[in-house]
């Protein structure tokens, strides 16, 4: 099994704690490559480990600025925008579509990461 490297991108401390480790901490499959603490921090982070997919927290599963300078800079790259509630997220990718998630569960989110990943491949 390919291993999906993610980086974590700007979000709360807890989301971003839950994320490391209770949703990709110790799952086979997923490596957490970078945790940039600020959008200038993400960007260059981005350029440095290229990263499969890019968690962001979204505001209602809105991509933001820093999630769009990542799909325009790295094309192969999806984001992940997730709600700080990770109740719904939005994976975005360079492309037309974008598949909305209603009720987010840790096994969801690895799904979807991996799901991501194989369609960008």
């Amino acid at each position: 099994m390919r291993t999906i490297s993610v980086m974590l991108g700007t979000m709360h401390q807890m989301l971003r704690d839950i994320l490391r480790e209770e949703v990709l901490g110790g799952r086979p499959g997923f490596a957490v490559v970078s945790d940039a603490q600020s959008d200038d921090e993400l960007l260059a982070a981005v350029v440095d480990y290229t990263p499969d997919i890019v968690v962001v927290e979204s505001m209602q599963g809105a991509l933001g600025y820093a999630g769009a300078l990542v799909l325009r800079g790295q094309p192969t790259t999806s984001v992940l925008a997730l709600s700080a509630d990770t109740r719904s997220a939005v994976i975005y990718q360079l492309r037309a579509s974008g598949a909305v998630m209603r009720e987010v569960s840790p096994a969801d989110l690895r799904e979807a990461i991996r799901d991501a990943v194989v369609t960008q491949a």
